[in-house]
């Protein structure tokens, strides 16, 4: 049988763009592991866990030297644990999407990939310590990927924050930028449960038996991560006489 060759490359090269769209369309939150294995095969990864990811590309022209990534815009060293191993390795975290970022390079060129952020236990980066804390009502409304910073680690008592970026949108002649503000939530464990912390009533509510100590603590202190830190290494201090 005779193939019309141009009939053949315009068929394979309608079906190979049809593919690719349909990769980037699958693109979503659940970071399907099929798109993981498709793109390993395509940078050639395929013996590297921490290359087995979704390519990633930078959304926003910004301003002010502002950027969605914690603390530093350039990758930097740290650890983290990824499918259950452990990697040192150069990354950056994206706040304002909560994902961790990791630099692929090849003979075909280097690639940013962002990791699938529910096969990362924690990471380490510029000497903070991030962990996924499981999902819970009280955290759902900034929970996004589940990355928190971990900035105590007691007996009866955690402390977190989850770090944010607010987006403002700003008009240049034609052209848009966007600046991006640094804000934290934090959040305090107490029995297997998460709660947010706004105010010191957020934590007696739930400590109640401890309201008197909280109110004496926080009535010469500002209400901060570092007060937070002392408070919550005191009571669990004195939870365990």
């Amino acid at each position: 049988m005779k193939i019309n060759i141009k009939l053949f490359i315009q068929y394979f090269t309608i079906l190979l763009l049809s593919t690719i769209i349909n990769i980037a369309y699958s693109q979503n939150a659940s970071q399907d592991e099929t798109y993981y294995s498709i793109y390993d095969d395509f940078v050639g990864a395929e013996n590297s866990e921490l290359n087995n990811g979704v390519g990633f590309l930078q959304q926003y022209r910004t301003v002010e030297n502002t950027h969605v990534y914690y603390e530093n815009h350039n990758f930097v060293e740290g650890k983290i644990n990824y499918k259950k191993q452990s990697y040192k390795t150069k990354l950056k975290y994206d706040i304002l999407n909560d994902l961790v970022i990791v630099k692929y390079i090849d003979s075909k060129g280097a690639f940013l990939i962002s990791l699938n952020s529910k096969l990362i236990d924690n990471f380490t980066i510029e000497k903070h310590h991030f962990v996924r804390l499981p999902m819970s009502e009280n955290l759902k409304s900034f929970y996004i990927n589940g990355f928190f910073e971990s900035i105590y680690k007691g007996e009866e008592f955690s402390l977190y924050v989850k770090h944010r970026k607010k987006i403002q949108k700003n008009k240049d002649y034609l052209q848009i930028y966007y600046k991006f503000l640094d804000e934290k939530v934090f959040v305090f464990e107490y029995k297997n449960q998460f709660y947010e912390i706004k105010n010191k009533r957020d934590i007696s509510k739930v400590v109640s038996h401890l309201k008197k100590e909280i109110n004496t603590f926080f009535r010469n202190r500002k209400f901060d991560i570092k007060s937070l830190l002392r408070l919550f290494t005191m009571i669990d201090k004195n939870s365990k006489k």
